[in-house]
């Protein structure tokens, strides 16, 4: 049974600069990103992707398309995250511990995309947008591999 949802990631790609496109306070329309399952005022998290991904940004659902449509979502940036916060804290790696899988994630594109090994796609049209669903257990695993985000979520 999923957990409860608590929110979204939004995903900036390697390619584009969150942080020249974002305004604070102003709406953006992401035209690419899935109207289902979004509530006005649900919490944004913005990930930047790249090497390495990072935590830039905090906000929430302003707007949603009109019903019909499937894609349309209009954020607002509430705060930034300065300086951005690497999707993982950094950790000594234990000589003989067990690896860390993706296995444990409910969104496991998530997981994927702030870096923990062992991604493999069951539902791609589900879970590979650019708008990524936040449940309280992903959200939970996302405070302990990065404790600073905490502040933000």
């Amino acid at each position: 049974m999923p957990d409860q949802f608590v929110g979204w990631v939004f995903v900036g790609y390697d390619d584009e600069e969150l942080r020249r496109d974002l305004r604070l306070g102003r709406p953006y329309h992401w035209k690419d990103a899935r109207t289902q399952g979004k509530e006005i005022g649900q919490l944004v998290l913005y990930l930047q992707t790249g090497t390495p991904p990072r935590w830039v940004g905090r906000g929430h659902i302003q707007e949603i398309e009109e019903r019909w449509k499937i894609f349309g979502v209009s954020v607002v940036l509430d705060r930034w995250i300065s300086p951005p916060l690497p999707a993982r804290a950094r950790r000594p790696t234990p000589a003989s511990g067990p690896v860390e899988h993706v296995d444990r994630w409910e969104n496991r594109t998530l997981a994927d995309r702030i870096g923990v090994p062992g991604h493999r796609p069951h539902t791609p049209f589900l879970e590979e947008g650019r708008d990524l669903r936040l449940t309280a257990a992903d959200r939970d695993e996302l405070f302990r591999q990065q404790p600073a985000l905490r502040a933000w979520g």
